[in-house]
């Protein structure tokens, strides 16, 4: 199997494999600042400036504190990398679908690759029309049982992008199942009580996608 995770330890972005399998990662870093905006009542919203590398030009909000405004204040600083959006929109999923998917035809040229940033809508099916929302980022998830008919199927919350040479593919599993509860082991033998997508369980409503061009 294989799994990752990313953490930032001082300075520095790691990366650290933690399956068997080998994998290729593509990463992005992006700056934040905390506090998230610094009041200054500045006017100056076009800033020429220069540091001791090179001149500059810096797009600020308005009021923000010049001339040391915060990283999130800036909504333009030409030292900074920037990369296109070539494509965004809100995928509306077919939850009656066992497993919909969603084409996002994309044309770049050479030397680019996409990179999508996607944001989930979780829908807990309490039924009687009661059901609950969540936001949140992707994730990718399996069942496995052992002789099982079901072992192997993604999960009623999975949803990711699958990249193509010419298109990114959403996918998601709405009516899959979402967990298996053990009710009984005992005797050799496992009752099992699974709970779908939906039916009482958690599923994926609509994905809201951003596609970044990043060169390669």
């Amino acid at each position: 199997y294989f799994a990752a995770t990313a953490k930032i330890v001082g300075g520095t972005l790691e990366i650290k494999n933690t399956g068997s399998a080998p994998i290729q990662v593509r990463y992005i870093v992006f700056n934040q600042s905390k506090p998230n905006s610094a009041i200054g009542l500045s006017a100056n919203i076009f800033v020429n400036k220069s540091d001791a590398n090179r001149d500059y030009i810096q797009i600020l909000k308005p009021n923000s504190a010049a001339p040391n405004p915060n990283i999130d204040d800036i909504l333009l600083d030409t030292r900074f990398s920037y990369l296109p959006i070539v494509a965004n929109g809100t995928w509306s999923v077919d939850v009656t679908s066992n497993s919909p998917t969603f084409d996002i035809p994309l044309n770049l040229d050479s030397g680019w690759a996409p990179y999508p940033i996607l944001i989930a809508q979780y829908e807990n099916v309490l039924g009687g029309g009661q059901n609950t929302f969540i936001y949140g980022a992707p994730q990718s998830r399996r069942v496995f049982g052992l002789g099982a008919s079901w072992s192997g199927q993604y999960t009623s919350d999975t949803c990711f992008a699958q990249i193509l040479s010419d298109k990114v593919v959403l996918r998601a599993f709405p009516r899959n199942i979402t967990r298996v509860n053990l009710l009984d082991g005992a005797n050799g033998t496992a009752t099992f009580n699974i709970i779908y997508g939906h039916s009482g369980g958690k599923r994926v409503k609509s994905v809201r996608y951003y596609i970044l061009a990043i060169p390669t």
